[in-house]
């Protein structure tokens, strides 16, 4: 049995119309179902894990940027909060119109598969290379998009 989280799409199974041929069995059909709350679920999940990917990776950065050293002063305390809230919009951002692209193109396509991330990333990821300050941040939102698709290589959408 599959099982859905939160933030799977919707999936309608119905019977295919009998074929003339009376030993022929009925296939089930998926159709993908699009919803308002589930895309807003989508993109809030986006915005969950994005915003704490990026949060890590200010942190991370501005760690890296000034050292660990046993003097914390105000410069080092404000430039980590401003690195991490960075991170956090950036990839947030990025992560919540990559998922909300993802889902209207498996919707309106009817059809899981890969071209749907890669489209998805595609749209969602033109505006990280805007600025050499967004760009900085595309190998790690690539990162997320890989480890989005490698949890979904499993999921099957049938239930079969």
């Amino acid at each position: 049995p599959m099982v859905q989280s939160w933030d799977d799409v919707p999936v309608e199974r119905r019977e295919a119309p009998a074929v003339s041929d009376t030993t022929a069995k009925a296939e089930t059909r998926v159709e993908f179902v699009f919803d308002v709350a589930r895309l807003g679920n989508r993109m809030l999940f986006g915005v969950i894990l994005g915003g704490a990917c990026g949060t890590a990776y200010g942190a991370t950065d501005a760690i890296r940027a000034h050292g660990l050293s046993a003097v914390i002063d105000a410069g080092k305390v404000r430039n980590t909060a401003l690195q991490c809230r960075m991170g956090m919009v950036v990839f947030g951002g990025f992560f919540a119109a990559f998922q909300g692209v993802k889902y209207v193109a498996v919707t309106a396509r009817g059809v899981h598969d890969p071209a749907n991330t890669v489209g998805a990333l595609a749209v969602a990821a033109a505006p990280l290379g805007l600025s050499p300050v967004t760009r900085v941040y595309a190998p790690y939102a690539l990162m997320l998009v890989a480890i989005d698709a490698f949890n979904e290589a499993g999921y099957n959408p049938t239930g079969r």
